[in-house]
């Protein structure tokens, strides 16, 4: 049987002990992203023949589950939550899958899923050394912005800490209510992150101009690779994203080849700046579905 459960902080070590077996390095494979967003997304999860499966709904209310995490017997799993969702009477896909874990679904399973690209929730995977140098004809912009920012303000790096984190989680959701459409689930899930900040083992910083946060961002380590979770500016601050993504990964994660900054989720401007820093590779999204659905 199939029971599903609510995702709490003390779940974190169980979570990333079924992961580490997997190594999966797509942003949605992670902890702090599955927390953070469990309530905009009414997720939930148990363990079957030795997989974690966490299962979720989409914004429109379509089950779906990740593709399950660990070893055991992945087919007789698959199966069980076949089942588990044929009894529902609701219908399912497997999401996001990476080319990685499409093929082995397509082995284990031939001809049982149908399997669609899902090119909004691709994540973006840059080379750290170059947003760091930002050297070279593609980056001249950006280095533009951000000489104009380091020009023009005087302003402070500082690391977010117990001490200014409820400042900064504030300011985040004081940004979010700013735009034209307001993202509950956004704002839940930075309640979340600040709440439990020091738990997720997460990294923050902000930049601070005359006593103003003008730039705000939290990443951590994932499987090697930098990963930002969120990174927020003041636009009437000139430069102030190219100066935040420059010096926080300068400052935090200098050691690291790669920074993976997540998906664009097929907003046109969010997608413009994110092919403006000039990615060294995606990592490819895919659906899969029941073939007979």
């Amino acid at each position: 049987m199939i029971n599903p459960k609510k995702i709490t902080i003390d779940e974190k070590n169980i979570f990333n002990e079924y992961y580490s077996m997997c190594r999966y390095k797509n942003s949605e494979a992670n902890f702090t992203n599955m927390f953070i967003w469990k309530d905009g997304y009414d997720m939930a999860y148990d363990v079957v023949d030795g997989f974690l499966v966490l299962m979720a709904k989409t914004t429109k209310g379509q089950p779906f589950y990740y593709f399950p995490a660990g070893k055991g017997d992945l087919k007789s799993a698959i199966e069980k939550l076949d089942a588990y969702y044929t009894d529902l009477g609701t219908g399912y896909s497997i999401r996001p899958l990476t080319e990685d874990t499409k093929h082995t679904l397509e082995n284990e399973m031939p001809g049982f899923f149908r399997f669609e690209r899902h090119r909004d929730y691709d994540d973006y995977v840059y080379e750290t050394k170059n947003l760091i140098e930002l050297q070279g004809k593609e980056y001249h912009a950006k280095k533009n912005h951000f000489n104009s920012f380091i020009k023009n303000y005087q302003y402070s790096y500082n690391r977010i800490t117990p001490d200014t984190k409820d400042a900064c989680k504030t300011k985040i959701i004081e940004w979010i209510k700013e735009r034209a459409e307001e993202n509950v689930a956004e704002i839940k899930s930075v309640e979340e992150m600040f709440e439990h900040f020091e738990k997720l083992d997460v990294i923050g910083a902000f930049l601070e101009v005359d006593g103003d946060i003008a730039a705000i961002t939290v990443g951590e380590r994932h499987q090697g690779t930098a990963l930002i979770h969120i990174e927020k500016a003041n636009t009437q601050y000139k430069g102030a994203y190219a100066a935040i993504n420059k010096l926080f990964l300068q400052n935090e994660f200098s050691d690291l080849k790669y920074v993976n900054r997540e998906e664009d989720m097929g907003i046109p401007g969010l997608r413009k700046a994110k092919l403006s820093y000039h990615p060294a590779f995606m990592i490819e999204k895919y659906i899969a579905y029941k073939t007979e659905e």
